[in-house]
Parts: structure tokens; C-alpha cells; sequence
């Protein structure tokens, strides 16, 4: 890792679950819900339709959507809550799916790859809404065949990111739940054991909120962590070694808190990257990566920068 220096955070978890790590950037203008989605194709095996419609037969949702490639573009975005629509229309339109986000004073960041020279498009939805409506707007966007990528907690609310590739529509089944950081490993677990993929997780007063999504009941298995900076790079390293992407990453008093998922189908170990970097240095980061074929699955930000979570099959 970076010379950065790390945070150094306590290693039990508050019993009420600390407030969002994050400062509060503007809302967004609010949209309607999400209608029934004119393309997308995410398939039964949780590959999605890349040119073409020929279908990447890994589970490519624990790497939010973005089709295997051996290398990639990336692209790195830090906007206000008024410019989230336009620009995640952009990234689609563009061939680019966001597969990671962090909000603070610096605004709203996106972290998003495309295969290189791809020609693929996506369509996009992005909702910002109370807790209260989290679970209707889930059910909603799966229906529509939305991926949520992303999930993000300020003042402004909830917002949530969903993508699916612009050919056809498959929905997905979703679930929410809202749990206290004594639940969290095992609420992940049965998550995992119904086919579900935490595809993202947020943290503030209402505990941690889960995010899944599946396209069949296949199980998963999962791991939970909680680590202080220093243990970043060896517990996501170990998680890659066993088969699992790491898809949600989250700064609180508890320190990180490292959710990974394994693909139903795919290697049997990945490789990883971890990154802490400061602002300035987000989209060399992350365009190194891109050219490597790392995709960054989860990113957060706090005190010791911005970090970086890099994901990729082994290179044979």
C-alpha cells in the first residue's frame, strides 16, 4: 500500500454502529421510480450480455456487472448531487458501468471501467430517497433488471446507483436489511446461503444497510471483516486466495469493515490490489489499475484518503 498513512481505528465494533464516515455533498433533484426497463441482460448464471449478446459465463455481479476483459479504461468522476443523472447516462452511453462510489465535502466520486474499445452501452438509474422507501425502490429497480451497484448514505438520503447493459431485461430478486454490527456476519452469511450478492452496503445511526441481489438461488460463500488500516492488504488479500471478491467497503469507529462474496462460477482465487491515494491521485490510480485488469469493486474514504479496492481473475 501507499505510503499514506492508514487510520488507526478501534477494533470493536460500537453497539449502535457509528455515523457515516462521510461529510454531505448536495442532493441530487428528485426522480420518480424506476418503470419497467425497455434493455438490459444479466443472465440465470449472474453473467451479463456484453457486444454482441455473447454472455460471460463467469458470475460477473460480484464485479458489478463489468464484463471480463483482460484489460480495461477506466474513468474517475467527482460531481455534486445535481450533475448524478447526467453523468451517469454519460458513463453508460459511453460503454462505462460505475461499479464503485464514495461521497464526502469533495462531492460524489464514480469509479468506472469499460473493456477496452468495447462498444457496449448500458442504461442507467440513480435514486435518492428516505430510508424509509429502500426496500420498494430495491424491488423496484430489479424488476426494471437494475444491478444496484453502489449505495451510498449522506444527508441528502439514500442514493442508489443501478445499471444494466441497454439489449434486454432480466430481473433480478433483491433483499434489504438494516442490522447492528453484532449481526452483520451472520446476516451476510444467509444472504449468501439464498444466492443473494451484497452488491453494496452503507453505514450511519441505522446500523449497517445490506443491499442484495441475485439472478438464481445458487449458494455463496461470504466473509465478514473488521480490520484496522495496517490489515487491509493481507485480509483482502486472503479473501482473493479463498475465491472471494470483496464488493463492499465501509469506514466507521469500528474501522473497516470488509464484506466479500464468491462468484458462483469462475477461478478459484483472484487477484488484489489495495490502494490509499489522495484526491489528486484517483484517476492515475485507477487507470493503472484498468490497464492491469483490475476493476475497483468497493472504495471508501476517511481521514487516510481515499482507498481502493482492485479485483481481477489470474492472468493464465
Amino acid at each position: 500500500m501507499n505510503a499514506l498513512p492508514r487510520l488507526l481505528l478501534a477494533s470493536a465494533l460500537l453497539a449502535g454502529c457509528g455515523s457515516s464516515a462521510s461529510d454531505s455533498p448536495d442532493a441530487r433533484p428528485p426522480t420518480g421510480d424506476p418503470g419497467p426497463g425497455q434493455d438490459a441482460a444479466i443472465d440465470g448464471r449472474g453473467g451479463m450480455d456484453i457486444d454482441g449478446g455473447v454472455t460471460v459465463v463467469a458470475d460477473r455481479l460480484p464485479f458489478k456487472g463489468v464484463p471480463a476483459a483482460a484489460t480495461y479504461e477506466a474513468r474517475v468522476d467527482q460531481i455534486s448531487g445535481s450533475a448524478l443523472d447526467t453523468t451517469l447516462a454519460t458513463l453508460g452511453s459511453t460503454g462505462y458501468v460505475m461499479a464503485a462510489a464514495t461521497t464526502n465535502t469533495a462531492g460524489y466520486t464514480l469509479f468506472s471501467f469499460r473493456p477496452t474499445a468495447s462498444a457496449a452501452t448500458y442504461a442507467t438509474q440513480v435514486n435518492q430517497i428516505a430510508g424509509s422507501a429502500l426496500d420498494t425502490t430495491l424491488a423496484q429497480l430489479g424488476t426494471g433488471g437494475y444491478l444496484v451497484t453502489t449505495a451510498l448514505t449522506n444527508t441528502a438520503g439514500y442514493t442508489l446507483f443501478g445499471v444494466k447493459p441497454a439489449a434486454t431485461t432480466v430481473p433480478l430478486t433483491t433483499m434489504l436489511t438494516q442490522v447492528t454490527g453484532a449481526g452483520l456476519s451472520t446476516t451476510v452469511a444467509d444472504f449468501g446461503a439464498a444466492g443473494y450478492l451484497v452488491t453494496s452496503a452503507t453505514t450511519n445511526t441505522a446500523g449497517y444497510t445490506l443491499f442484495g441481489m441475485r439472478t438464481a438461488t445458487t449458494a455463496r460463500t461470504t466473509r465478514v471483516d473488521q480490520v484496522a488500516g495496517a490489515d487491509l492488504d493481507a485480509t483482502i488479500a486472503a479473501a482473493g486466495t479463498a475465491g472471494l471478491v470483496v464488493t463492499a467497503l465501509l469506514t466507521n469507529t469500528a474501522g473497516y469493515t470488509i464484506i466479500s462474496m464468491q462468484p458462483t462460477a469462475g477461478p478459484a482465487h483472484y487477484d488484489t490490489q489495495v490502494k490509499q491515494v489522495t484526491g489528486a491521485d484517483l484517476t492515475t490510480t485507477a487507470t493503472a489499475l484498468a490497464t492491469q485488469g483490475y476493476i475497483i469493486t468497493a472504495a471508501a474514504t476517511n481521514t487516510a484518503g481515499y482507498t481502493l479496492i482492485g479485483m481481477r481473475a489470474p492472468n493464465p
